[in-house]
């Protein structure tokens, strides 16, 4: 049985091939353009002694502040946490990589502790220096626009369906645990 190769055929699949064709190219260019419009951070800057040691003492709160969360003093990883902040922007300003980390840490634990409005603006502003440090692209804005987009479902749920999700991420840190 010869096969009906006529054009009105062949047309369903050759626009899927043009389309699939053209979204890659639109695709690709769009990567291509992304990545070349993207900021590269600023090169580390000398910093004098007396900044050094105040960025290690903010190191030394970025550290704490982790080790009080992770063993459930969320109010005090916060202030800590918000020590280490004020540190960052005071050494390196406000569009700086270690900045936008520490307004993450700090979106997220305020968020755990409940104080949502809080967090989003954490989150927020996280975000926005990602952006001016690596444009819109770069997966470090990615990163930052889905913790923003997690606080924002996690906000919308019920305080009950809130400790059924806080119940599975601490048996999920505990089955992660035991696999290592």
């Amino acid at each position: 049985m010869a096969r009906d190769s006529s054009p009105r055929r062949d047309a369903p699949r050759r626009v899927a091939a043009a389309v699939n064709c053209v979204s890659r190219l639109l695709y690709a260019s769009l990567l291509v353009c992304g990545f070349c419009q993207a900021q590269q951070p600023a090169p580390e800057r000398q910093l004098s002694p007396q900044q050094a040691e105040r960025l290690q003492e903010g190191e030394k709160y970025a550290r704490e502040s982790g080790q009080l969360r992770d063993s459930g003093k969320l109010a005090e990883a916060i202030e800590t946490g918000k020590k280490a902040l004020a540190i960052y922007r005071e050494v390196r300003g406000d569009t700086d990589n270690d900045v936008a980390s520490g307004l993450e840490f700090l979106g997220d634990m305020l968020a755990k502790h409940g104080d949502f409005a809080a967090g989003r603006k954490a989150l927020d502003e996280g975000l926005a220096t990602r952006i001016k440090l690596f444009g819109n692209v770069h997966w470090q804005v990615t990163d930052a626009r889905l913790t923003l987009d997690h606080l924002l479902l996690i906000e919308k749920l019920t305080p009950e369906q809130r400790q059924k999700l806080a119940d599975a991420e601490e048996l999920n840190a505990k089955a992660a645990t035991l696999l290592r």
